[in-house]
C-alpha cells in the first residue's frame, strides 16, 4: 500500500524512511496496531493522576 508524503504529497513506496523529492523524513508506522502512542501514554497517566490524587484535594 502506498504511503504519502505530509508535505509535498508524493506517492512513496512503504517503507521509504525520507521523501526524495522533498526530503522530508515520514512518521514511523507503530509495530503493533493496538500499541499506545506517546501522546496516548501521557494522557491515561495524567487520567490515571487525577483519580489517584482527587482524595486528596
Amino acid at each position: 500500500m502506498p504511503v504519502w508524503c505530509p508535505k509535498c504529497h508524493a506517492m512513496l513506496a512503504d517503507g521509504t524512511a525520507k521523501c526524495p523529492r522533498c526530503g522530508a523524513k515520514l512518521p514511523k508506522a507503530p509495530s503493533d496496531p493496538n500499541a499506545f502512542t506517546p501522546q496516548e501514554f501521557k494522557a491515561i497517566l495524567l487520567e490515571a493522576y487525577k483519580f489517584a490524587l482527587l482524595p486528596v484535594a
